[in-house]
C-alpha cells in the first residue's frame, strides 16, 4: 500500500506575484545628502511588501497602499514575519485616502506615474503626492528608460544620458525639483529611469 504524499502549505508570501525589489535604488536614495532622516514614508503599489519592509528596516515609518487583495495579504504576512511595524491598507494609488497634508518625508511610486499619459493626467497625480509630502520631502519614481542618444554611455552615478522627456518635465509642472535621474536595471532585467524629486513650494 503506497503512502500518500503530503505537501506542506505554501504561504501567500511564496506564491504571491513578487513586486520588483529595487533595494539598491532605495539605498541610493537613502544615502543621498538630500534624503530625509527617519520619517514617515508612503509606498504606493507596495505589492507583496518586500521594498516596504526594506524601508521599515532602515528606520522609516512606512505606510503601504496596494489594490490587490492577495498581494496586500502577502505584504501583511511579510511584515509580521519580518517583525517590523507597518501601516498597510488596500486602495488604488490614484484614489489616495484622506491624509494630513505635508505628513510624509518620502513617497515611493515605481509604476503609477509611468502608466499615466503625459501632461495633465500625470501632473494631477504627482500634484496629489506633492500635497502629501512635507516641505523638502522626496518622491522616488521610475519609468521605462528612453533609449539614449547615439554614443551616450551610462555612468555609475548620475546618468550621462541626455534625457529630455515628458515624464521628467511633469515633475517640474507638479511643483517638484528633479534632483537625480539615472538608469538602473530592475530585477526583471528591464532598464528603468529612476527619478528623485524634491517638493518645493
Amino acid at each position: 500500500m503506497g503512502s500518500k504524499m503530503v505537501t506542506a502549505r505554501t504561504s501567500a508570501v511564496q506564491i504571491g506575484r513578487e513586486s520588483p525589489c529595487f533595494y539598491d535604488c532605495f539605498d541610493e536614495l537613502l544615502d543621498a545628502e538630500y534624503a530625509p532622516d527617519s520619517c514617515r514614508a508612503i509606498h504606493l503599489g507596495c505589492g507583496d511588501g518586500r521594498t516596504a519592509v526594506h524601508l521599515a528596516r532602515k528606520g522609516y515609518q512606512v505606510m503601504g497602499i496596494e489594490p490587490d487583495r492577495d498581494l496586500l495579504a502577502a505584504a501583511r504576512e511579510r511584515a509580521t514575519m519580518s517583525d517590523v511595524p507597518m501601516d498597510l491598507m488596500g486602495g488604488e494609488p490614484l484614489e489616495l485616502p484622506p491624509r494630513a497634508e505635508e505628513s510624509f518625508g518620502i513617497a515611493v511610486d515605481l509604476w503609477t506615474a509611468a502608466e499615466l499619459a503625459d501632461g495633465l493626467p500625470r501632473t494631477d497625480f504627482l500634484s496629489s503626492l506633492h500635497r502629501l509630502l512635507r516641505k523638502d520631502g522626496i518622491l522616488m519614481s521610475s519609468t521605462a528608460a528612453p533609449k539614449p542618444s547615439k554614443g551616450a554611455k551610462p555612468s555609475q552615478g548620475k546618468a550621462t544620458y541626455a534625457f529630455s522627456n515628458a515624464f521628467v518635465s511633469d515633475f517640474t509642472r507638479a511643483g517638484f525639483e528633479v534632483l537625480f535621474e539615472g538608469v538602473r536595471k530592475s530585477p526583471s532585467g528591464e532598464m528603468r529611469l529612476v527619478v528623485h524629486a524634491r517638493r518645493i513650494g
